[in-house]
């Protein structure tokens, strides 16, 4: 049976409630809070007229592979080592 958008339909459906937004805490001292945006905005327009930006240090890049100081794998090194060790064997014989 399809369903239909009729408010018979919805009735079966708990009612969801609506956010209510919360309202912001008042301050204590309104004087307060008025002196210190009037200072903000005094202070952000000289900053502004200095040429004063806020710059962001530059990110540094990481290699995905860093290269590596090694010139032959050790395996190679050992068979390397071996086949001499083998030779000085054999020849000192």
């Amino acid at each position: 049976m399809p369903k239909s958008n009729t408010p018979e339909a919805d009735a079966s459906k708990p009612a969801k409630k609506a956010k209510e937004p919360k309202a912001p805490k008042e301050p204590k001292d309104p004087a307060l809070t008025a002196a210190a945006k009037a200072i903000g905005s005094a202070v952000g327009s000289v900053a502004a007229k200095l040429g004063a930006t806020v710059s962001k240090p530059p990110k540094v890049k990481i290699p995905k592979l860093a290269p590596k100081n090694k010139k032959r794998l050790p395996r190679k090194d050992k068979k390397e080592a071996k086949k001499k060790a083998a030779a000085a064997k054999s020849a000192g014989k």
